[in-house]
């Protein structure tokens, strides 16, 4: 877990870390660091193409509940595994991204309808984001009968973002819409 406060005012403050179950023991081992650094939580687009140079947003914690966003440049090293650990040009600990070898593309809002769908070239590699709990993200792509094909869709990074279901019991589903006769035959992760 990540703490980003800004401090009312100047003075002592003490910290508590404690295992909740109260269990201890050798193997509960930890590390705590203090610093002025941003915390970037998350970047958007999550990575790019591997030997590219990628223009990312870095969003940061404020201490405050909200978000800090700084624009930043970030070369991806080719060869580089689909996920690895990219360093921040502001300091602060390393972000997880992802790199493709295919041709990326970033979604281009507002798509959130049929019409107004993000238009992909395949074999391609796009990044989105939900941006909200309302936000859907629509894409088209043309394929040849019969064409066999492989859709992938995760978080991005693994791992990150966001858990397909809640505590709550909400689940953030994929839907995959054909353009076909039936507008109800739907193919969902």
């Amino acid at each position: 877990p990540v703490l980003a406060y800004r401090l009312p005012a100047t003075g002592e403050y003490r910290l508590l870390i404690a295992n909740l179950n109260f269990h201890g023991g050798p193997q509960y081992v930890y590390r705590m660091t203090v610093t002025t650094a941003p915390c970037v939580a998350y970047a958007f687009p999550p990575g790019g193409k591997r030997g590219a140079v990628c223009e990312l947003q870095l969003f940061s914690l404020d201490g405050a509940g909200g978000w800090n966003t700084t624009a930043a440049t970030l070369p991806l090293p080719p060869g580089s595994p689909r996920e690895f650990l990219g360093t921040i040009p502001s300091g602060g600990q390393p972000l997880r991204l992802a790199t493709t070898d295919l041709p990326t593309v970033i979604e281009s809002e507002p798509n959130d309808n049929r019409s107004a769908a993000t238009a992909l070239q395949w074999p391609v590699a796009a990044y989105g984001r939900l941006s909200s709990g309302t936000d859907h993200d629509w894409y088209s792509l043309t394929f040849a009968k019969d064409q066999p094909v492989t859709i992938e869709c995760s978080p991005c990074p693994t791992g990150t973002g966001y858990d397909y279901c809640s505590a709550k019991g909400q689940c953030t589903r994929v839907i995959l819409s054909w353009e076909v006769a039936d507008p109800d035959d739907l193919l969902l992760f």
